[in-house]
């Protein structure tokens, strides 16, 4: 079976931690049909409903997210793909939820919501935001309700919260943190209501895989002093799901 080439893991700047090899299973012409409609309609209903820059931002990933889509044909047993509305038998694409997050590799809720009330310590400014390095959030591998996740960049909801840097955790590999100051504090315009924070790289979690991000925040009192900091941020990204994990409706925390 195919496999994602070194040349698109450098190319494409892949963050998949211990994993350095990736199946793909080439798109067949009815897969591609429907990946070019519905790619193109998520594109068109960005721009028009939401936000111009982000769906500039989402076009200029296209050749990463048609790979990632490949990856996840290869590891959905080479099922055929149906985009948006995924039929029994195939496997679709959304953008991520939070509900598709789960703490352990067979499906177990874990969160309901980006929003989260984080912690910031009398002795370090990095926090756990979305799972941790020990306890991290899972790509399922459930018979027909497998996940795979792929993000080129974490959303902001609640810009203005202090968060100045973020640490990534894929597949047991810590990545080093990284600035997000001026992506996070300096507006491009005063309707904005959200910010773009880069990553170093693109994420794919595949089904089985694992991770996790952290962040930095500055502290407004006394260094000693605990703070706790409202957060609402998410992996800026699709989920390819297998159908059964699509219609399901699952709840977390």
């Amino acid at each position: 079976m195919p496999v994602v080439t070194e040349k698109q893991f450098t190319d494409l700047a892949l963050l998949c931690g211990t994993v350095t090899s990736l199946k793909q299973t080439v798109f067949s012409d009815d897969d591609r049909k429907y990946w070019d409609r519905d790619f193109s309609m998520l594109l068109d209903t960005l721009k028009r409903l939401v936000d111009v820059e982000l769906a500039e931002d989402f076009a200029k990933e296209a050749t990463f997210y048609l790979m990632a889509a490949q990856v996840a044909k290869a590891y959905f047993d080479d099922k055929p793909f149906t985009g948006l509305v995924p039929r029994s038998g195939t496997y679709g694409m959304r953008f991520i939820l939070p509900q598709d997050m789960s703490s352990a590799a067979a499906y177990t809720a874990v969160i309901h919501k980006w929003v989260k009330a984080v912690s910031v310590t009398a002795s370090t400014t990095w926090a756990d935001i979305w799972g941790t390095s020990s306890s991290p959030y899972h790509a399922t591998t459930t018979a027909e309700a497998k996940v795979l996740f792929a993000f080129h960049k974490i959303i902001s909801y609640q810009p203005d919260v202090g968060l100045i840097g973020l640490k990534l955790w894929v597949n047991e590999t810590p990545y080093p943190g990284w600035s997000i100051e001026p992506f996070a504090k300096i507006a491009k315009g005063a309707n904005k209501s959200f910010r773009l924070l880069p990553l170093p790289g693109r994420v794919v979690v595949h089904p089985g895989g694992k991770f996790a991000i952290g962040g930095c925040f500055q502290k407004a009192k006394a260094f000693a002093t605990v703070e706790t900091v409202d957060v609402e941020i998410a992996p800026l990204g699709l989920t390819f799901c297998e159908y059964n994990h699509a219609y399901a409706e699952k709840e977390g925390a």
